[in-house]
């Protein structure tokens, strides 16, 4: 054990820099997430996704690509309360073994602060999840640094020959167990179907779960599963504009414009500032002929949010078709700005200069 001193603090100030770096770059990458929870509400999820960990850790069943969490986050529920009291206990554990178990305070404290980066992630879009696997990876190691550690310590004060026998054999049913749930896990992860179908079955009303499979099914033309699901969606939560979208779609690709339209409409009027609900009515208005109205719906997108470089293209695409063409290389010429990297852009605009004839 080496003694505290400056020599072994300024050693470590390099890798202090570079975690700070990459933290700054990660919290202003995913400030939108943060503004989506206050501090408290935080710090209520982080407490429960901890002990969440700890659980699934030993008890590895139920597991899934989605942990959603749709009740009130408030410390008067027991879903908060006990995990509160759970992380009191082991901080206290962890403050008062620092002296004669060091490894217990080691262990506990990187289980607790590796954990602490994830506890901004828990809202996303709208949504509220409790954990996700890949997050508990690097924390854990301070779980197995603690078990190991104590079988350490207890075989060296209990050298008898059949206690370390039992316990190889103990180990390595555990180690046949996990490779096992490992391995039916991974069939989970065999498509996207059963990927979300396995999602479903322990949280049934998982909205980004159902929207997904959804996709799935409107994608390989199952157009009635598909709608199943949107209008499962839409009990769970009649709001939901984006699922009013995926039914428009379902019946726009059976040539149901009518029905596509009207499904649209009611995306806009349950989510007034939906981009979806306009984007995708303003491009069936175009494909209908209907150039005024998908001009309407396009232009709502760009008062709604004018960095989103894709509507320009499309206001260029109308005014080609009314043979406005300078005001189309206007819009052209708004998305390269927004997007240099846009193809789709100056793919169009390359054509306009080709009909013009202006090659240079």
């Amino acid at each position: 054990r080496r003694p505290w001193n400056r020599k072994l603090v300024i050693e470590k100030i390099p890798f202090f820099i570079v975690s700070l770096v990459f933290g700054s770059v990660a919290l202003i990458a995913k400030q939108g997430v943060t503004q989506e929870s206050t501090l408290w509400m935080k710090i209520l999820m982080g407490t429960k996704s901890s002990v969440f960990y700890i659980e699934k850790f030993f008890v590895p069943i139920h597991l899934s690509v989605l942990y959603p969490y749709a009740h009130s986050i408030t410390l008067s529920s027991p879903d908060f309360f006990i995990p509160m009291l759970i992380v009191i206990g082991l901080v206290g554990i962890a403050v008062a073994s620092h002296r004669k178990n060091t490894f217990i305070t080691f262990g506990i404290a990187w289980y607790l602060l590796t954990l602490v980066p994830t506890f901004f992630n828990f809202a996303k879009g709208g949504f509220f999840y409790v954990a996700s696997d890949r997050y508990a990876y690097i924390p854990q190691l301070g779980i197995i640094f603690l078990l190991l550690t104590a079988i350490d310590r207890y075989l060296s004060s209990h050298p008898q020959k059949n206690i370390r026998t039992a316990l190889s054999i103990a180990c390595i049913f555990c180690i046949s167990a996990f490779a096992y749930l490992s391995y039916q896990q991974s069939l989970v992860w065999r498509s996207t179907d059963t990927l979300f179908k396995h999602t479903l079955q322990y949280y049934p009303e998982a909205i980004p779960a159902r929207m997904n499979l959804g996709y799935v099914y409107r994608e390989s033309k199952l157009f009635d599963q598909a709608k199943a699901q949107f209008d499962e969606i839409l009990r769970i939560n009649p709001k939901s504009g984006l699922a009013h979208v995926n039914l428009g779609a379902v019946y726009q690709q059976q040539a149901q414009d009518e029905a596509a339209i009207a499904e649209y409409k009611k995306a806009i009027d349950v989510q007034p500032t939906l981009l979806d609900g306009y984007f995708s009515l303003g491009m069936l208005y175009e494909k209908q002929g209907k150039l005024d109205d998908a001009y309407k719906m396009y232009k709502e997108v760009e008062r709604i949010n004018p960095a989103y470089y894709a509507i320009y293209n499309n206001l260029a695409s109308i005014e080609v078709q009314r043979g406005n063409v300078p005001e189309a290389e206007a819009h052209y010429k708004e998305a390269i700005a927004l997007n240099p990297y846009y193809a789709d852009a100056h793919f169009n605009l390359g054509a306009i200069y080709f009909s013009a004839h202006r090659l240079q």
